[in-house]
């Protein structure tokens, strides 16, 4: 990634799910949809319940009008 793609990267961190602050989420996004799903380490999880919170976190993006990239 070049020194000026960098510029264009935005961060919006929640230490859970989705956070508090979505229309924050949206301002930064400026009209963008796209979006990164970086999940937790749910180590502790079964894989199923891990697939569940991953769907649940997935289904929260597209509840505010955002798409996860694959």
């Amino acid at each position: 990634m070049s020194a000026g793609n960098l510029a264009a990267v935005r961060l919006y961190l929640s230490s859970f799910r989705i956070g508090n602050r979505p229309d924050e989420l949206l301002r930064l996004l400026r009209g963008r949809t796209r979006t990164a799903l970086i999940g937790n380490a749910d180590d502790y999880k079964s894989p199923e319940d891990r697939a569940a919170s991953l769907a649940r976190e997935v289904a929260e993006l597209r509840g505010v009008g955002l798409d996860q990239c694959e």
